[in-house]
């Protein structure tokens, strides 16, 4: 059976505390180097499947590419309710 690289996206969300003089130098804080909030929690519905991404990591044939492209559409269809 033929393995596949599927690179997958998603969003958490999460809060930070931070210390600062004024909300631009909190959001610097936020922008900068700061870890990933511990308390964050994942985004219901936000996995992501980019199909170039797809396609630059899998050699596919063009019945696949098909598939790919069509599957993936009908996945965004239905997350929006359609």
């Amino acid at each position: 059976m033929p393995k596949y690289v599927i690179p997958v996206t998603w969003m958490m969300y999460g809060k930070y505390e931070v210390e600062a003089e004024n909300i631009v130098e909190a959001l610097d804080v936020v922008f900068g180097d700061t870890p990933l909030p511990p308390d964050g929690e994942y985004l219901e519905d936000s996995l992501y499947v980019n199909e170039e991404d797809v396609n630059e990591n899998n050699t596919l044939s063009a019945d696949d590419a098909d598939d790919l492209s069509t599957d993936l559409e009908e996945r965004v269809r239905l997350a929006q309710g359609e």
